[in-house]
């Protein structure tokens, strides 16, 4: 079925009874040069407490447009956006985090954007922050993990020798992908965010799946959105946690690099070996290198390099598997998209 033209707004929430409200009321601030038909969704991810009540109260106070709730039971970022492209009755989906504040012109820039670039297929912008305490001094080298900041060096199609994903906070995507993905029966290879869990990576495999459809990725300076950060999340040990599950979403995800890429996909002990051997050089390195700088950087890349050993251990053959998948899912359709690739 065909989806209507206009912005579908999805807000993927998990336990998020206070931040949900400022979310809605830079919603609630759209400004428009024309008129747009939009929405927003509102996916309760299993939450425990008041989220579903509190979006709904809030926005009847000022209910500019549509505005729906939807409890998705299985717990999983994952889920929450699949419920809401489901759910979506616009052709453009917007997926914004319970915690960003879009600009005025977010809806109308979005919709412009994939309504003049046809081959465009997802879109993303820059992300500023905003904090609950002063953010700590190691901050600003670590800033993008969190989301915050330009994602690229320059305005345009992402190309495909650059990076491969857009961030899934601020993705807009069509909805049509979301519909090819259903028929040939895409299956995630993470489990994003899950609960309490920081377990991510979902956002890549969009973006890696919107390129291998033929779409393009899209980015521009001009589209822009505010991240919340609490205090909790400026401690170092979650800086910590979060790299660590970095490292065990790459390794899921390096069978999107190379099949889109055309690599050869080495074996889980090559993998395995090369992980181990960096972090132990990064650790080294932590009593060699002297300036603070240095220090955050290098404990930072070991632990990500142990969340790669933890994830390779654990899946050993699973990564096969999962190219396997990968393959029979992608390539009775899409073949002449790229070459054949051979397994070692």
């Amino acid at each position: 079925m065909e989806s209507l033209k206009g912005v579908s707004i999805v807000i993927c929430c998990y336990n998020a009874e206070s931040r949900i409200v400022p979310t809605l009321q830079h919603l609630q601030t759209q400004q428009f040069s024309q008129t747009i038909p939009w929405e927003v969704l509102v996916i309760d991810n299993a939450s425990t407490d008041k989220t579903s009540e509190n979006a709904a109260n809030e926005w009847a106070k000022n209910p500019v447009t549509a505005f729906k709730v939807y409890k998705e039971k299985r717990p999983g970022l994952n889920h929450a956006r699949d419920k809401g492209f489901k759910e979506a009755l616009y052709n453009i989906v917007s997926l914004i985090d319970d915690d960003n504040w879009v600009e005025a012109h977010w809806v109308e820039k979005i919709y412009k954007i994939f309504e003049k670039r046809k081959a465009v297929g997802a879109c993303g912008g820059q992300t500023k922050g905003v904090f609950e305490s002063d953010p700590p001094e190691w901050f600003p080298h670590f800033q993008k993990s969190y989301v915050i900041g330009p994602q690229y060096f320059k305005e345009g199609i992402v190309k495909k020798e650059e990076a491969g994903n857009l961030w899934g906070a601020g993705l807009s995507i069509r909805k049509e992908i979301w519909q090819q993905l259903q028929e040939i029966n895409f299956k995630y290879v993470t489990t994003d965010r899950k609960g309490k869990s920081l377990s991510c990576g979902g956002d890549t495999e969009l973006s890696y799946a919107v390129r291998i459809l033929g779409y393009d990725l899209y980015y521009t300076n001009d589209l822009c959105m505010q991240h919340f950060i609490p205090t909790a999340r400026l401690q170092w040990g979650y800086v910590e946690k979060l790299h660590l599950e970095f490292g065990k979403s790459k390794i899921r995800n390096f069978i999107y690099f190379s099949y889109y890429h055309g690599e050869r996909l080495k074996s889980w002990h090559v993998n395995l070996r090369h992980a181990i051997y960096n972090y132990y050089k990064r650790k080294l390195a932590l009593y060699v290198k002297k300036d603070q700088v240095s220090k955050w950087k290098n404990k930072i890349w070991a632990i990500w390099w142990k969340g790669q050993i933890i994830q390779l251990l654990a899946d050993r053959n699973k990564t096969k598997e999962n190219y396997i998948q990968l393959q029979s899912t992608f390539s009775n359709k899409h073949d002449k998209l790229r070459k054949k690739i051979l397994y070692e």
